[in-house]
């Protein structure tokens, strides 16, 4: 399976199967680490939240989104 593809030398980095589904597990540990954030944080101010919220927002939209490509190079 193809792990990593980029424009100047196409694909650089194979791997076995289960080594695609290290993204999206990486995506749902960012995520459960947040939420427990959210859960033990009362004292930290909203502003924090709120930013901390729209990286990881980010950052698993970017973690989906190298999935679903991952996903098509290997088709």
């Amino acid at each position: 399976f193809f792990l990593h593809y980029n424009i100047y030398f196409g694909v650089d980095l194979a791997g076995e199967w289960y080594q695609l589904l290290f993204v999206p597990l990486s995506g749902l540990v960012i995520l459960i680490l947040n939420t427990l954030f959210f859960i033990v944080s009362r004292n930290i101010p909203s502003l924090l939240k709120t930013v901390s919220f729209v990286v990881t927002l980010f950052l698993e939209s970017v973690l989906f989104l190298a999935a679903i490509l991952l996903v098509l190079l290997n088709n």
